[in-house]
């Protein structure tokens, strides 16, 4: 026997289903009956393989752009030399 709510498996003479607490309808004395039918699960759509592969490429692109900036810099940083825009007193 099957809740008719949730599905879950009750054991005979069950009164309440164990797993969501519905009241069974008949006090578990009436025949064997079948789980509701599951509902079929939406297949996500996902992006054609041409699209994808220069979406990659593009993000490959802006990473190795964001590296090359950020090397650069901190080149400029590194060789510019210490600063002496402060006086300290």
């Amino acid at each position: 026997m099957f809740c008719s709510r949730c599905g879950a498996q009750l054991p005979d003479g069950a009164e309440f289903c164990g797993n969501c607490g519905q009241q069974v309808a008949d006090g578990g004395m009436g025949p064997v009956s079948v789980p509701p039918a599951m509902q079929p699960v939406p297949q996500l759509q996902t992006a054609p393989a041409g699209r994808k592969r220069r979406l990659v490429a593009v993000i490959a692109v802006a990473a190795v752009a964001v590296v090359a900036l950020a090397a650069v810099a901190g080149a400029g940083l590194y060789f510019s030399g210490p600063s002496t825009g402060f006086s300290g007193a």
